[in-house]
C-alpha cells in the first residue's frame, strides 16, 4: 500500500504514466539470457519498448550488453538525478561511478537490496542451555557484538559445538553452526566475506584510476579462505555433516528453526516459507553481524547477495524516439527520494522489526529485540558494494574466482593463475570501455 501510495504521488505530481512489464526465468542462465535478449533487440532494433531495466544484480553488467546503458551521469539526457542524496545507496554509485561514467544504481526505491543482505541468525536460548559445555563460551553475544567485539576467534571457538542426539540420524543431532561451501556451496554467506573481513581483490592506481588483480602474493586473502575452510570443515558445521555431497541445503534452515544449530549465516530474507517458519520458532533468536576478522577493524559490514536489483536506462539516443531522459531521471528520483522518506522506514519499523524480532514478553526481551534492531541498522547502513563485484561480469568474473576458492578451500593464487591473462585482459578492457587507458 505505500509503494501503490508512492506510485500515485509521484505520477500525478510529475503527470507521467508508466508501464510495469514482468519478466522471470526458472534459473540464473535462462534469466540471464532472456535479459540480454530483451535489452539487446531494444538497444540495436531501436525498438524502444523499455526504457529502464531493474536487473538482477548480477545480469547488469553483461559484456554483451554494456553497450546498450546511458549514462545516467549524462546531465543534458538525464538533468534531475542527483545521486548524492541519501536515497540511493552510495556505496554503489560512489563504486560504480568510474571517469564520469555511471551504469548502474540502486536505492531505497529497490528494497530488494535490503532483503538480500547478508546476516547471521543466533538461537540465544540453544546458546544459553550448552555454552557451560563449552570452554571460554562468553555471555551475551548480542552485547559483544554491539560494543563491536564480535569476532572470527570467538565464532571459531563456539561453532564447532557438536551433540550427538539422535542414535538413528544425524538429523535429530545438535549443531553449532551451519555454513555453506564444497563443491556446490551457495554464494551466501561467501560474497559477504570480503566486506565482513576486509579484503581486496582488486588495486586501483592512483593517478590514472586504473584497476589490477591483486591476488598473488595477497597473504591476508588467502588467510581469510583458510580460515573460512576450517568454519566448514569442522564437525560442528551442519552443512557438511547433513549434505555431504553439497547438492541440498535447505533443510538447514528447518534445523536452525526446530532449535538445533546455534548459528544460521543467511539473507535477511530467503523465502516466504522459511521466514513464516522462523518467525514461528519457539526458541528465542537474534541478528548478529558476520563477525570481524579482526578486533582492530572499524564498522561491521556486509553486502547484499547477487539477487539485489541493478537499475539501468536503455541508450536510445540513435532512435526515432531519443531516450526520455527527462521523465525517466525525474521519475526515478523521485520515486527513490519518497521511498527514503516513506517506504524504506516502513519496511523497517512496520514489517521487517515486527514480524521478524515480535513483541517483547518482558522487559529482558525488549533488550534482545532492542539489540538486533541496533545490529540490523548498523548492517544496512554498512551495506557495501566494492567496484570488483559491481563490475565483476565485465572483469573476468572476480566474484566467482573468490567465491570458488572460498568455498573449496583452494589457493587463490593458482586458481587465478590457470587463467591469468583472461582476467587480466578482461580487467584492461573494461578500463578500456571505461577510458581509464588506451
Amino acid at each position: 500500500m505505500k509503494i501503490l501510495a508512492r506510485n500515485d504521488i509521484v505520477t500525478s505530481e510529475l503527470n507521467v504514466n508508466f508501464n510495469v512489464y514482468k519478466e522471470t526465468a526458472n534459473d540464473y542462465d535462462a534469466l540471464r539470457d532472456h535479459f540480454v535478449n530483451l535489452v539487446q533487440t531494444d538497444y540495436l532494433e531501436q525498438t524502444h519498448t523499455y526504457d529502464v531495466v531493474a536487473h538482477f544484480a548480477y545480469v547488469a553488467p553483461q559484456s554483451t550488453i554494456r553497450e546498450c546503458n546511458a549514462n545516467l551521469l549524462d546531465k543534458d539526457t538525464f538533468p534531475y538525478f542527483d545521486f548524492d542524496l541519501a536515497c540511493w545507496n552510495q556505496s554503489i554509485v560512489q563504486n560504480a561511478k568510474i571517469n564520469d561514467k555511471l551504469y548502474f544504481v540502486a536505492g531505497n526505491m529497490n528494497l530488494s537490496t535490503f532483503n538480500n543482505a547478508i546476516v547471521m541468525w543466533h538461537n540465544m536460548s540453544l546458546y544459553d542451555s550448552i555454552k557451560a559445555n563449552i570452554p571460554n563460551a562468553p555471555d551475551g553475544l548480542q552485547d559483544l557484538a554491539v560494543k563491536g567485539e564480535w569476532t572470527y576467534s570467538m565464532l571459531y571457538n563456539l561453532a564447532n559445538y557438536y551433540a550427538n542426539d539422535s542414535a538413528d540420524s544425524e538429523c535429530g543431532d545438535t549443531y553449532g553452526l551451519f555454513l555453506a561451501g564444497g563443491k556446490r556451496g551457495k554464494p551466501v554467506p561467501i560474497d559477504a566475506i570480503p566486506y565482513a573481513w576486509d579484503l581486496e581483490l582488486i588495486t586501483t592506481d592512483p593517478q590514472t584510476g586504473a584497476h589490477k588483480y591483486n591476488i598473488i602474493g595477497n597473504t591476508k586473502l588467502q588467510d581469510a579462505i583458510n580460515k573460512y575452510k576450517a568454519l566448514f570443515e569442522y564437525k560442528g558445521n551442519a552443512y557438511t555433516a547433513l549434505y555431504p555431497d553439497y547438492t541440498n541445503a535447505i533443510c538447514g534452515h528447518n534445523h536452525f528453526v526446530e532449535g538445533d544449530i546455534l548459528f544460521l549465516a543467511e539473507k535477511i530474507y530467503q523465502s516466504k516459507a522459511i521466514n513464516l517458519a522462523m518467525r514461528g520458532m519457539k526458541d528465542d533468536f537474534a541478528l548478529l553481524p558476520l563477525p570481524k576478522l579482526e578486533n582492530t577493524q572499524g564498522a561491521y559490514c556486509t553486502t547484499a547477495a547477487d539477487s539485489y536489483t541493478l537499475m539501468i536506462a536503455i541508450d536510445h539516443s540513435k532512435a526515432p524516439v531519443p531516450t526520455k531522459g527527462k521523465a525517466v531521471s525525474a521519475f526515478l528520483q523521485y520515486s527513490t527520494e519518497k521511498s527514503y522518506e516513506d517506504v524504506y522506514l516502513y519496511y523497517l519499523k512496520e514489517i521487517v522489526e515486527p514480524t521478524w524480532f515480535g513483541v517483547a514478553s518482558d522487559e529482558e526481551d525488549q533488550k534482545r529485540i532492542d539489540k538486533s534492531i541496533a545490529i540490523l541498522n548498523e548492517l544496512l547502513i554498512n551495506l557495501k558494494f566494492n567496484f570488483w563485484t559491481i563490475y565483476s561480469p565485465l572483469i573476468g568474473d572476480a566474484v566467482h574466482l573468490f567465491r570458488d576458492a572460498c568455498a573449496e578451500g583452494k589457493q587463490i593464487d593458482a586458481v587465478y593463475r590457470e587463467t591469468q591473462d583472461i582476467f587480466d585482459k578482461a580487467i584492461k578492457d573494461n578500463d578500456i570501455w571505461l577510458g581509464l587507458v588506451s
